[in-house]
């Protein structure tokens, strides 16, 4: 499958889908020739970048509207990519200008973490589906662990226990 481009940004960025072995929903950044596949500890460090600069409460409260605008994998077919998020994370995203290119870096963080929540809703045997990335966002944002420490969490977890960690914080 070639890359499927879902958003593009100033500067010849974009991000989109390309296949991989687990499927068609591998979550791609792609500079001009150039390409990498976001990780969850990537965005907890930019995640954590803009808190410095904005404060938690808002990129949290940003984050989590981002977070409930993904909705629930339909009963038949996929989660795709909706234009009125999109511009929903556009317009968050616009009110980040304390330093120049912030609001751009905002919408590419955001549509980024958009991307990945689709692509954990749509994956099969993906257990916490979007609640993995509010998790991470709750770690760093929430209980001021570093985006390492929050990107680590999950390791020797079973996903029930996750999934219990994430009912008890209201997700």
């Amino acid at each position: 499958m070639a890359f499927e481009i879902v958003k593009s940004f100033p500067g010849g960025t974009s991000i989109g889908f390309t296949e991989d072995r687990d499927g068609r929903w591998c979550v791609q950044e792609r500079v001009f020739l150039w390409t990498r596949r976001p990780t969850s500890g990537s965005c907890l460090v930019r995640l954590s970048e803009l808190a410095q600069r904005y404060g938690r409460d808002k990129v949290m409260a940003d984050f989590v509207t981002v977070y409930g605008a993904v909705g629930a994998k339909p009963a038949r077919g996929d989660l795709l990519p909706n234009d009125a998020v999109l511009e929903l994370i556009a317009r968050l995203s616009s009110a980040y200008t304390a330093a120049p290119g912030d609001s751009v870096r905002a919408d590419r963080l955001f549509t980024t973490l958009y991307l990945i929540m689709i692509a954990r809703e749509n994956r099969a045997g993906d257990a916490l589906g979007k609640r993995a990335e509010r998790l991470g966002a709750h770690l760093v944002l929430e209980e001021g662990r570093t985006p390492e420490e929050a990107a680590a969490f999950s390791a020797g977890k079973t996903p029930q226990a996750l999934s219990a960690l994430c009912q008890s914080y209201g997700f």
